[in-house]
């Protein structure tokens, strides 16, 4: 530990294999422990493992209605994953984990190139690899760590192309920016902000402007002809690009209802930012604290130490997390479909949870503060260093990287907050955690003074491992649940008394079943219609039947018998939970 220190690194050094072969095999271990192995879909990945199913087996490659990102690179390596022994959810999800892996391997470089020792960049990658959004999102074929992976990437060759002045690791970085964009179109913003960071360090001049100009309408032309390329050959969804749709709707409401989403959106994001990245911000906010060694200065805090005092306490009385959803959850992180799920928990144990929740919640308040001060503290440099270089001779040799990391943050973090409350999830953040972490390290002097260099790592890690803890228990009982909920299903449909229309099995069952097609979802459709404004409320075989006769559920429930009863072990907390097979009771 005595090697945590932030240094001035152009490159991944030979000296940092060894860390990342301890990043790789600690990755695999925890992949073992909770068993990604199991044929069945989790949260969305039903309809883009059925556009790899559709792949594999008729050689066409087709969106699913419900699919709304790009796909493409990520459909290919999951198709690819399943040439050894045919398409399964298992093997997506081995892609998805490979995946996984190379993105935390990414970020460690990442933050090594924005002058993180090696102590300190393993204590980044880790605090990627054991977020509660990240893990959790790997063991699934969710287009969300594919993109993450394709995007830091891309940042990552970009920068070393800039610095070093090659141009295979330049071209490689603009090579993954267009294949981030065909899996996911928001990672269009690594464009502009390239451009702005090579206008920086660079100049602006004819030269500039014209490769800035060849590079940024190449993207564009991408993330235009894709689509259009979907629709005119059929390959389109009724869901693609809903988000993008729902965006600029909101801008043609009223200016107050505009800044009120944003206002709303930003304070939701920045909490779970400042929580997930608390870990690191310790530590290299520690150093900054111990340089401070004037009473004076330290002193002259207290003010803004009140202020998020009080917000934490505010937020976490009044909105506690989670406050917003579809992987952390208030009793499950993955997200449970079937009612009950934490009927198994007792009333002590449900009142822990909570406070867990205002736990968190204070821990996110106190980040986010943290956050703000190192985007505040960015901004400083970018306005020193511009008065100092950028006047001078037209061009920044220190204030570029800063300002791509930064342009690449905001126009994310906008992007996301423009949309509508249910048009948007907790996972659209995990991108975010490096660029954030890649700017604490720019900002921030050289770790100092070794006893609070000691007590920040000491607490870091503590909380480092109380995360890691919660991810991998809550990992392990979402794939646990869902395995043997699909045991039960399939073996159900598999006696041939109960038709796959007869059950409501869950989400991803009605979904993987009935969801790929509008036309098969909702009876008021056919595919003959062309669906230019659908919802996702229009998707009613997902949650909505009349024809059901059978349930899965955690609880027996009124106006059902329990035809048969499973269960699995649960680690958080540790205990067996039951899962019922209900028929409906006729009527008399």
């Amino acid at each position: 530990m005595a090697s945590l220190v932030l240094r001035d690194y152009s490159t991944v050094r030979v000296n940092d294999f060894s860390i990342l072969v301890l990043i790789a095999v600690c990755w695999i271990l925890l992949a073992i422990l909770v068993n990604p192995i199991g044929n069945f879909p989790s949260n969305d990945d039903w309809a883009f493992g059925w556009t790899v199913k559709t792949l594999v087996t008729t050689g066409e490659f087709r969106l699913s209605d419900w699919a709304a990102p790009n796909l493409l690179p990520q459909v290919l390596i999951g198709a690819l994953f399943t040439l050894p022994v045919g398409f399964s959810f298992t093997a997506l999800r081995f892609s998805t984990l490979t995946l996984g892996l190379a993105g935390v391997l990414v970020t460690y470089g990442l933050l090594r190139e924005a002058n993180a020792g090696r102590g300190v960049a393993l204590f980044g990658a880790s605090t990627v690899a054991f977020n509660p959004l990240y893990f959790p999102l790997a063991n699934t074929f969710m287009t969300d760590v594919p993109s993450f992976t394709f995007f830091v990437s891309s940042v990552y060759c970009v920068i070393l192309g800039f610095k070093r002045r090659c141009v295979w690791a330049f071209g490689l970085g603009l090579a993954l920016a267009f294949i981030a964009i065909l899996n996911r179109q928001s990672s269009v913003i690594i464009f502009p902000a390239l451009a702005l960071a090579y206008f920086c360090k660079d100049g602006l001049n004819n030269r500039t402007i014209r490769n800035a100009i060849i590079v940024c309408t190449s993207a564009a032309a991408l993330y235009i002809a894709y689509p259009q390329w979907l629709k005119l050959t059929g390959r389109a969804s009724i869901m693609y690009d809903v988000q993008t749709n729902q965006l600029l709707q909101l801008y043609s409401n009223e200016i107050l209802h505009v800044g009120s989403t944003y206002a709303r959106n930003i304070a939701i994001m920045a909490i779970y930012l400042g929580m997930f990245t608390l870990p690191f911000l310790i530590i290299v906010f520690a150093a900054q604290y111990s340089s401070l060694a004037a009473w004076q200065q330290r002193t002259g805090i207290v003010p803004a130490v009140l202020i998020v005092a009080t917000a934490a306490v505010y937020f976490a009385a009044k909105k506690p997390m989670p406050l917003t959803g579809n992987i952390l959850n208030s009793f499950d992180i993955g997200g449970q479909s079937l009612p009950g799920y934490e009927a198994f928990l007792g009333p002590l144990t449900v009142g822990l949870i909570r406070w867990i929740w205002r736990l968190l919640t204070v821990l996110g308040v106190v980040g986010a503060a943290l956050l703000l001060g190192c985007a505040l503290a960015a901004i400083g440099q970018l306005r020193r260093r511009a008065a100092q270089n950028f006047a001078a001779n037209g061009k920044s040799e220190k204030a570029w990287q800063m300002l791509f990391i930064v342009g690449l943050t905001l126009m994310y973090l906008l992007t996301v907050a423009g949309l509508e409350e249910r048009y948007w999830f907790d996972r659209y953040l995990i991108v975010c955690l490096p660029l954030l972490m890649m700017v604490a390290s720019m900002v921030m002097d050289t770790l100092k003074a070794r006893k609070s260099r000691i007590e920040a790592i000491a607490s870091a890690t503590a909380l480092l491992t109380f995360y890691g803890g919660i991810t991998v228990a809550g990992t392990q009982d979402h794939l646990a649940s869902n395995r043997v909920l699909w045991q039960a299903l399939n073996s159900a449909i598999g006696q041939g008394k109960i038709a796959p229309d007869q059950i409501d099995g869950g989400f991803e069952f009605n979904g993987w079943y009935f969801g790929n097609r509008l036309a098969t979802c909702n009876p008021i459709y056919s595919d003959s219609i062309v669906q230019i404004n659908a919802d996702v409320l229009d998707f009613k075989c997902l949650y909505d039947n009349e024809k059901w006769e059978y349930k899965m559920s955690y609880v027996p429930e009124p106006g059902f018998v329990v035809e048969h009863e499973y269960q699995f072990k649960r680690w958080l907390p540790w205990g067996n939970q039951h899962l019922y097979l209900l028929h409906k009771q006729q009527s008399q």
